[in-house]
Parts: C-alpha cells; sequence; structure tokens
C-alpha cells in the first residue's frame, strides 16, 4: 500500500479547508465593526479559495459578500411565510434582525394592502442567539392573538401568546 504524498490535497465530501492569514495583532486595535469586517473579509477569501479548489461559480460568494457590506453586516429577514388571520383581513409576519449588538425578533400585523397596522417585539438578545431564528413557528390562534412557539436545537421549548390589541406578550418557557 502505498502512503499518501504530504502535498496531496483529499478532497471529503461536505467539508473543506482554506488557510488564511489573520493578523491578530491589528485585529485587537480594529473597533468592533472593523473587527467584523475583518472577519467577513477572511471568510470571503477562504470560500473564494475553495470554490477555485472545486470549480465553483464565485458569483454567489461575491454576491453574498456584498450583500453583507450593504447590509452594514446586518441581518434581516422574513421569518417563514406570512400567515392570513381567521377572519381574512390580516397578515402576521416575524421578522429577525441580529447587527453587531443585538438580535431582535419583532412582529408585524399588515392589512391586505401591505400597510402595517401594528407592530412589536417579541424579543431582544444577543447576538449569539441568532439560530434560534431558524426554530421558530407561528399562527393565529383568533384576529386578536398570534402564539410563537421554538423547539431550539430539542433541548428549551418557549412559547410566547401576544395579544395584538395592546401587544402584551404572555412568555413561557419549558425545560
Amino acid at each position: 500500500m502505498g502512503e499518501w504524498p504530504i502535498s496531496a490535497q483529499r478532497k471529503i465530501l461536505g467539508s473543506a479547508d482554506s488557510y488564511q492569514l489573520f493578523d491578530f495583532k491589528k485585529y485587537t486595535s480594529l473597533s468592533e465593526k472593523d473587527k467584523k469586517i475583518m472577519q467577513l473579509q477572511v471568510i470571503h477569501q477562504g470560500m473564494l479559495d475553495i470554490a477555485s479548489d472545486y470549480n465553483w461559480s464565485r458569483e454567489p460568494l461575491e454576491t453574498a459578500y456584498q450583500t453583507c457590506l450593504m447590509s452594514d453586516l446586518t441581518f434581516k429577514k422574513q421569518i417563514k411565510k406570512r400567515k392570513l388571520s381567521h377572519n381574512r383581513k390580516q397578515y402576521l409576519s416575524l421578522w429577525a434582525y441580529c447587527d453587531l449588538y443585538h438580535f431582535k425578533i419583532s412582529w408585524t400585523v399588515s392589512d391586505k394592502k401591505g400597510e402595517i397596522v401594528k407592530q412589536g417585539t417579541l424579543l431582544t438578545e444577543q447576538p449569539s442567539y441568532i439560530d434560534t431564528w431558524c426554530s421558530l413557528n407561528f399562527r393565529w390562534i383568533d384576529d386578536e392573538h398570534f402564539i410563537v412557539e421554538s423547539n431550539y436545537k430539542g433541548l428549551i421549548s418557549d412559547t410566547w401568546e401576544v395579544d395584538i390589541s395592546n401587544g402584551a406578550v404572555l412568555a413561557t418557557c419549558w425545560f
């Protein structure tokens, strides 16, 4: 049996390596925003290197990079599709928002024309909680109340009930 040459690059489905130089001394002297930009640049260059290794198109990576820069490193995304109320007069939407300092889930109720009628905040946390948005489901209870449920990594189940008439949030948590 032959040995793998040290310089041989093995391609393993589902993983790839890229080695980038990172100036930690410079990094520690930067502002928070510039640190995030430096991280983004290193990740982007690594992805470009991997794309080159695997003959992937660079266009989606360039688009994603420019989108990050244009959004001022802020993530804002609608969570799932909006839901029509029982009376078929209003839509409920949930939004995830994350910047350098905050992660927030907000809700909006809009009429059929798309005009926002009511809105509020469901929760505000540290940015490290950003992956919780993927585990959220929501539904109308009646025309004035909706419920949001989370099953985060199967460990914690959270439920929030919201009364849109006054924006009151009743949160319960089961471990």
